[in-house]
Formats: C-alpha cells, structure tokens, sequence
C-alpha cells in the first residue's frame, strides 16, 4: 500500500491475517467488497461478526489432521509417504469481504448471530477465568508440600496420569515410573516399573477409554527446567478439558512449576541424607572420645568417657599407663599390641576389651576404634579414637547363647548342648577305652497330670523331676531336657553297664517321691531307655534312637521301670512301623470287619444288646488284635476314619438284622477320644443316622472314663448334645482311670461299664469283690445301670447276679463273632444260660 501498487484483491494465509489487514485497510481506505476482495483461510468464529464479514476457506481439521497422521506413521515406521503432497478437500464460505451483499434478512440474522456468539464467548471468558482461577490455586495447594500431588496439581484436566523421570544410569535410554493417580479406578502403572524409551508410553498401561471410540485423550509433555531434564507427564482425559493444557499460558506455567517442584524434591532429599548423616555422627559422638598425642605420649578424654567409667574415671589421667591399669588383665596384650600394629602398619584398629567397673563387682565391655593422624613421612604423630559401652549386647549375647544351649524351663542343657557334650564324650572314650551311656526318660501319665492339674502345676513338676536327676548324676554326667516330659541323660565315662544300672535305679527311686504341690501330695514315674557306648552304636543319632526304643519298650512293659537296647527292639520297631504303614492301607483295602459279643440281662436272661467290636485281617500279618493296631491308629490319627467306618458298619449291620425281624437289640459302639474331642462330633453322628435310618434309642456310645474326664466342660456340652439326639451313653472301662462316679455325675450318661480286670478277680480277691459291689451300689444310687464286662465263668455269673449287676457281658456267654455267626447265636441262645 505504502509503495502505491495497485491491487484488486487480497488472499491471506489466515483468518486471523486476513482481520488484521482489514482493520489497517480501514484506516486509510474504505470500499471493501466493491474495489478491494479479501479472502481469509481457516473459518475462525470471529470471520462472521467482523464489521465486513469475511469470506474465507473452510477445511476439516479431522481430514487434516488425519492426513497428517498418517505422514507421521508411515515416516514412523522408516516409509516414504505415499506421495509428495496430500491434499485435503476445502470449501469456499462467501461472505461481504469478497463483494457479495448481505440481504437485509441475511444481516439481521447474522447480527443476532453475533450477538449470540458474543455472549457465548463472555460465558467462556467467564468460565476460562474461573478455571485459570482454580488451576492457580491447585498449583498454590500442591506445591505446599515437600513431593506434589498429580491429581490435584492438574485440578480437573485430568483423571488419569503419571509422571516418568530418566533413570539417571540409563543415558535417557530407559525412564523409571515416579507417581500415579487415577480418579476413575483404572488401573495404574506400578510405582517404580522402568520403561524403555521406545516404548515409551507403553500403550498396555493406558485406560481403556483412550481406545478408538473412547471419550478420552492421551497427552505426553516433557517436564524439564533450565538446568536439568526430569522425563515426561503422562495424562489422561476429554479432549475439551486437556487443551487448556496446550492452548494456555497457564498449562506452560504448570509444567514450569512442576519441573522446579521436582528440582525442590530433589534438594530436600538431599538435604535430608545430609542431615542424616549428621545425625548419625552425633549419635556416634555420644560415645566416649580419646585423644592420643603420640608425640608427647599424653591423653585426653572427653566428658562421656568419665561419664561411662564412673567412680573409675578418677584414676585416669593424661598418662596412658592409667587407662592400661583399668584393663582386664586377659585383654591388655589385644589392646596394646592393636594400638602399636595400627600406628606402625596401619592396621585397622577395632577391637572389644573389658575394663573394670566403678564399683569393683566386675568389668564393663567397650569396643574401641580409632584412626591415626600421619605427618607427611606417614608416620603416627596422633591418634583419635571412640569408647562404646557394649556391655548389656554382650550380656545379651550370652543370654541368646544360653536359651541357644538351655532349657528355660528347668535350667538343664537342651538337645543342642547335649549332641555337643555327646559328641565330645564319645571322642574320649575312644581314646581311654571307656564305655558311656545314653539315658531316655519319659514320664509316665505325665498329660494326664498336666490336663487336670493345669500347667503351672505340670511346670512345677518338670522343675522338680530336673531337681531329682541333678540329686542323683555324678558330677560328670551330663541331664538335658528335650521337650515335654522327656529328659535324657548322659553318663560319662563308664566301666560297664552295671555301673548305668546304679545310676538309673536310683533316678527311679528319686522320681517316684511324693512331690508336696499345694498341700497335696503328686506321685509321678518314669519310663527309661537305656543303651551304651560302643556297645550298640557309634554315633549320637544312632545312641539316641535306641535309647528311645528302649524308653518306649519300657512304657509298653507297664511303665516305672528301666530297659536295655537290644537288637530285637530294632527289628520290633521296624516291624510295628510296616505295622503302621499297612494300617494305613487297610482302610481302601476293606481289610476291616466287625464282630459282634452279646450283652445279656440278668434279671430276665435275654440278650438285650450287642457290642460291635473291629478286626484287621492283614494280608501280610493275618487277624491282628485291635490291642497291637489300635495304638498305632490313634498316634497317628487313622483313628478317627476307623471310629467313623465302625460306626456307619454297625448301624447298617443293626438295620440287616431288623430287617431280618431279629429281637431289639441295642448295638454299642466303641468312640475314640481324639473323634469325642472333635468340634462337629454331634453333627457327625447325627448324619451318620440319617444316612442309616438307625433309631437312635438303638444305639449307644462307649467312650472312656479318661476322655470322659479329660475336658469336662466340653464333655457335658457334647454328651447333651448326642443325648438329645436319643442315643444311650456308657462310660467304658470305668475303675482304670482317676476319676469317681461323683465326678461322672457331672455328665449325661446312663451306663456304667466295670472294667474286666476286676471281674476277673473278683472270685478269688476280696478287693476287687468289694470295688465291684461299691461301684455298682454307687450306680445304682445315682439312677445308672451297670454292665460287667469280662465274664468268664459261673462263679463270676453268680456273684453279679448277688449283686444284682444289670447286665454282664463275657466269653461265658459267647466270645466275639462275625455277623451270620451272630445271627445264629440269636437264632438258638436259650436263657438258660443265665439262670
């Protein structure tokens, strides 16, 4: 213009180039549309309400866009583009800047128009100027604290995010995840997960609504100040909230900030391992700190040495000699020769001594360390050093060593001390030709004591029984305490096995002695294996085991007594463990059958019940008593699927025979303690019945008066509990265990079962004739009946019936038979047998 050219028409790059010639068109010049055309290029909003509309070219910023993108990837995946330009459709928007002429309606709609779209802008303006407004103060918020909060330093931009710093020993090669946020519950990234930067951003870690479809945005910016490039920001959210972050002033300012926030982490972490060092050195300053000229050979201490040495600390002067008088005789050569070896060949001085305590009643421990200070030949001219009082982590030590080594209990040696001392023992009685012996003991009942009693009472026994054994070892044996009840003894040296058999008789002698517990006298013994040394074994593991066959050998005998390891025990030992492995396959092998023994009523001489009673016919043992597997199923608890077989077997043996039209009969069953003490026992039994169809006023439970007794609280809950399903209840074996028929009183039971070993007495042994006639008296009184098991001749037959026993139960009467046998006895038992 300034130059005097003539022109017709005006093409500008921009709508926004294109307004800005026309306002300095207007300056000068007027007669736009009619002696001047200006045509623009985007379609912006403001093109329409300018005061001479302009025209302008439209184009789709999606066919851009799209174009562009596709350069992009294929430039990405190292191709050329398909061509050299892409061309993107356009379409030409006429308005008054080109010489077209608004009609009058075409004016009034395109000033409400105006109108319209000013007041829509103010409202943005308005809503832009909140936004701004509460992005501020997130960033004011967020940069209060020592590390920023993603979440709330974007405000709502954006609802999914995470910051990525380089790893700084990568070479910007792989970035390292910092922090996460996620507003919506999708899933993050994990803290500390390492990206490579060409896999960067990983799109597996994305939401799913950045999917194709989705409503939502991915924007990666990198986060970098003046000096130093942090990484990147990853965020997540409408396209409609994230370009705030591209289009404003304000989005540049928060990745400023967040930049100098990282660069601020950075210098509070590194202000914080500054200070903790320090801290670390005023801790270690609250020693006691010597100073050694070695030149003038003068010392100086600080306040905390005098404070750690006491009374002490008033011999030392600056002569050394005086600290060197406070050592422990055993540790002065460690201290001066470490101290000299340091000064002269830089060996590390550290060294642990003992220095006498202020008031004499023993020494404290220090730990010393030191540096010296060298002259430019390197030789010591100074030396600075640390005391540490360590004296409570040696006490500490020696009290870890000592519950390392020692039974807490009862103060004795345990398993570890005892191998050691073995072991040692063993070395020298192959040297002298001596023999030795390894002890087991066991006490007997020893749970049953401890169950009724309580345990302060059972800790009081151990404690007394280590006592016995200390009154009756030499000084040169060795007691150790393994666990439980059982100790083991090693008796070292010997000449024989005789000089053992002393020792040991008098650990019997000494253990059976009333203890006085409460006012109340406890009687305890023990079961003991012994076996020698070379005699059966040379080495510890080998001594121990035997020792302990023997201990069990002992128990199985009858308890209180002492056995010898012989090598039947081994072979009796193998066997019982092929026992146990077969008991277990019996089971799924249908090795198990049941017999059944009558029970008769003596009054009327009917058999009025039945006891169901269980036998292992082994392949490779044949019929096994139940007294050789049954303690073998209970310690390793096959007895509770064997008591639960037993029970179903019998209940579908009784339902045979009613179907045969058999007499009523009431069928006992023998119940283990270990199923008794289970928590679902009624349930159990209850769905046994139903499964059966058994009426239960045709069944009754046996179980023992120990496990009667041994938990009474849970014995009556359970005892209610399968009364009230029907069932009939009798104590087993009763007059073996500890218990009165005033404490069975206590429990819901209806029977009463006199163990056999005094029927069968009772004949010739008035003792047992008179705890029979007491026990079944007593019985009756309390409203039970009693059943004496055991019969085995008329005599005993006929003493019960004077007593008016209530029913008997014996190999007089029939022993125990498999179930036709049974039901041929039935077919022809006459009562006469009875009368």
């Amino acid at each position: 213009m300034e130059s005097g050219v003539h022109f017709t028409a005006v093409a500008a790059g921009t709508d926004r180039n294109a307004i800005g010639f026309l306002s300095a068109w207007h300056e000068h010049h007027a007669g736009v549309g009619r002696e001047l055309a200006v045509v623009g290029f985007d379609d912006i909003e403001q093109a329409n309400y300018e005061s001479v509309s302009l025209t302008t070219v439209k184009q789709s910023y999606e066919g851009l866009g799209t174009a562009a993108c596709n350069v992009l990837y294929r430039l990405l995946e190292g191709l050329q583009p398909e061509q050299r330009a892409t061309r993107v459709p356009t379409t030409l928007v006429v308005r008054t800047s080109c010489g077209c002429q608004d009609s009058k309606k075409e004016l009034s709609e395109r000033l409400l128009q105006s109108e319209k779209t000013i007041e829509e802008l103010r409202s943005s303006l308005r809503k832009l100027e909140y936004s701004n407004y509460e992005l501020i103060q997130g960033l004011i918020r967020v940069t209060s604290n020592e590390k920023i909060d993603l979440s709330n330093l974007l405000m709502n931009t954006s609802h999914w995010g995470y910051l990525a710093l380089w790893d700084q020993n990568s070479q910007q090669q792989e970035l390292i995840i910092d922090r996460v946020f996620s507003k919506k519950g999708y899933q993050v990234p994990e803290v500390g997960e390492r990206i490579p930067i060409k896999s960067f951003p990983q799109l597996s870690h994305l939401p799913d609504s950045t999917q194709a479809g989705g409503s939502d945005i991915v924007f990666v910016h990198p986060i970098q100040s003046e000096n130093y490039d942090w990484g990147f920001l990853v965020l997540v959210g409408p396209l409609e909230t994230l370009h705030y972050l591209f289009i404003n002033d304000l989005g540049r300012h928060t990745y400023t900030i967040l930049a100098a926030a990282l660069e601020r982490e950075f210098l509070f972490k590194h202000i914080r391992s500054i200070a903790e060092r320090l801290e670390i050195v005023s801790e270690t300053t609250n020693d006691g700190i010597w100073d050694w000229n070695i030149i003038t050979n003068k010392v100086e201490y600080n306040f905390r040495i005098y404070n750690m040495l006491g009374k002490m600390a008033g011999d030392l002067s600056s002569d050394p000699q005086d600290l060197l008088n406070l050592i422990h005789p055993d540790d002065l050569d460690a201290f001066r020769n470490g101290i000299l070896e340091h000064v002269d060949h830089k060996t590390p001085f550290q060294l642990e001594f003992r220095i006498r305590r202020s008031d004499s009643s023993g020494y404290l421990w220090l730990y010393s360390t030191g540096e010296a200070i060298r002259n430019e030949t390197g030789k010591g001219i100074r030396m600075i050093g640390s005391f540490t009082d360590i004296t409570k982590r040696k006490e500490d030590e020696e009290r870890i060593r000592r519950l390392a080594y020692h039974d807490t209990l009862t103060g004795l040696p345990n398993r570890l001390k005892f191998l050691d001392k073995l072991q040692t023992s063993m070395e020298h009685c192959e040297s002298d030709n001596s023999k030795l012996a390894v002890v087991m003991i066991d006490l007997d009942r020893f749970k049953y004591i401890n169950d009724t009693l309580g345990h302060h009472s059972g800790d009081t026994l151990l404690q007394h029984i280590a006592e016995m054994l200390n009154q009756s070892v030499r000084d040169s044996d060795t007691i150790a305490r393994l666990g439980g009840d059982e100790f083991i003894i090693l008796l070292s040296p010997l000449q024989d096995l005789d000089e053992a058999e002393v020792i040991v008789d008098r650990i019997i002698e000494r253990i059976s002695q009333p203890l006085n517990l409460d006012g109340e006298e406890l009687f305890t013994t023990a079961s003991i294996g012994v076996c020698l040394f070379p005699d059966h074994g040379g080495d510890c593991n080998t001594l121990i085991k035997y020792a302990d066959m023997a201990m069990y050998k002992a128990k199985e005998s009858g308890r209180n007594q002492m056995i010898v390891y012989t090598e039947e025990l081994s072979s009796k030992v193998k066997q019982n463990y092929n026992l146990s492995t077969n008991l277990r396959k019996a089971i799924e092998r249908n090795e198990f059958s049941l017999h059944y023994q009558p029970q008769v009523d003596l009054r009327s001489g009917s058999v009025i019940g039945v006891e169901a009673l269980i036998r292992w016919n082994s392949p490779e043992y044949g019929m096994v008593p139940p007294g050789e597997f049954i303690p073998y199923a209970e310690e390793s608890g096959l007895i509770v699927p064997i008591s639960k077989w037993v029970l179903k077997e019998a209940c579908l043996q009784l339902m045979k025979w009613q179907a045969q039209r058999f007499p009523t009969l009431v069928m006992s069953v023998n119940i283990s303690a270990q199923q008794f003490r289970s928590a679902g026992f009624s349930k159990w039994i209850k769905s046994v019945l139903d499964e059966t169809g058994v009426d239960p006023n045709l069944l009754c439970l046996e179980i023992t008066e120990t496990t009667a007794i041994q938990d009474m609280e849970h014995s009556v809950q359970m005892l209610k509990e399968i009364v009230h399903l029907g069932l009939y209840i009798a104590i087993d074996d009763f007059g073996t265990g500890y218990s009165s028929l005033v404490l069975l009183k206590r429990l819901p039971i209806h029977m009463v079962k006199i163990d056999k070993s005094f029927i069968r007495d009772m004949s010739g042994d008035q003792d047992d004739a008179a705890i029979v006639k007491a026990v079944i008296a007593m019985s009756h009184s309390l409203g039970l009946s009693v059943i004496a098991e055991g019969v085995e001749g008329r005599e005993q037959l006929e003493q019960l019936k004077t007593l008016e026993c209530d029913y008997i139960q014996g190999y007089y009467l029939g022993k125990p038979m498999p179930s036709d046998a049974f039901t041929a006895y039935i077919q022809s038992y006459s009562k006469d047998a009875v009368r």
